[in-house]
């Protein structure tokens, strides 16, 4: 019995793949999704395609039980529908960076995130050293309430910023890891000592965690991401920036999810990776 169902779950499953293998059905799905309900001609201005098409595929999706013909003669998606349309920017986000998916991995990030995968879609891709630390650089000083920072590799002119933030009064909460690499210039240079006194007034606020599945910068107005590549290491090339609120939300979940379950950071300096 257990087999017969899963047999009917997965002949299920195909049909709706099946409907949304379509250029146009997929592209009415998100039209719906966007506006609510449409007529068909709207749907065929929209798409840039023929009344006869938008006809055609409206009718598929209306036999598929995903879309459903109100009583006033506008097309609206059903309970199954909507549902279904809430995965497009999912599959969308994967597709778009299937290239980057090559060389950089989500696999240390907990399910429920990968599971809201959907609310990235609205992000550019940052390549490159040092146009990776010019984005952050601008992310960091343009904060004006607050900056929730998973530091994945310190450099020295952050270590500047932040100290200029909390002379600013910036409320400042920080992540490290124990791989969080750290160059050995800032462990010599006086930042350390600045940010204990501030972490002392209760402005600066450090935690650790043993490892993470992303580098997170978050201010108020923007936040970045950063994931590890496929040997697990940051490599500062690659950031997803982006100011959409669904974006910035899944990137403060996953900061919140880390910092309840990170422990008071002590000896910061011996706990991440000093480097030359």
């Amino acid at each position: 019995m257990q087999d017969d169902n899963n047999y009917e779950d997965i002949h299920a499953t195909t049909d709706l793949l099946f409907e949304l293998a379509s250029t146009s059905r997929y592209a009415i799905l998100y039209e719906l999704s966007r506006k609510g309900e449409v007529r068909l001609g709207e749907v065929a201005k929209a798409l840039s395609i023929t009344m006869q098409e938008a006809h055609r595929n409206m009718a598929r999706l209306v036999d598929a039980g995903l879309v459903v013909k109100n009583t006033i003669g506008k097309f609206m998606l059903t309970e199954y529908g909507m549902l279904a349309s809430r995965q497009l920017d999912y599959f969308r986000f994967i597709a778009r960076h299937r290239d980057l998916l090559r060389s950089y991995t989500l696999r240390g990030l907990p399910d429920v995130f990968i599971n809201r995968l959907n609310e990235l879609v609205d992000c550019k891709v940052v390549q490159g050293v040092s146009v990776v630390l010019e984005k952050l650089k601008v992310l960091e000083t343009g904060a004006e309430e607050y900056l929730n920072i998973i530091v994945a590799q310190a450099w020295y002119e952050e270590g500047r910023i932040l100290i200029e933030k909390l002379n600013d009064a910036i409320n400042i909460r920080m992540i490290l890891a124990s791989t969080t690499i750290v160059p050995k210039e800032i462990i010599d240079s006086s930042i350390p000592k600045i940010m204990r006194e501030f972490k002392h007034k209760g402005m600066l606020q450090t935690r650790i965690v043993s490892s993470t599945g992303a580098a997170l910068y978050i201010s108020e107005k923007q936040a970045g991401l950063m994931l590890p590549n496929n040997s697990g290491m940051f490599d500062m090339n690659m950031l997803l920036l982006s100011e959409s609120k669904h974006f910035h939300n899944w990137c403060n979940d996953l900061f919140m999810h880390y910092w309840n379950n990170a422990d008071e950071a002590r000896d910061v300096e011996r706990l991440v990776k000093v480097v030359e």
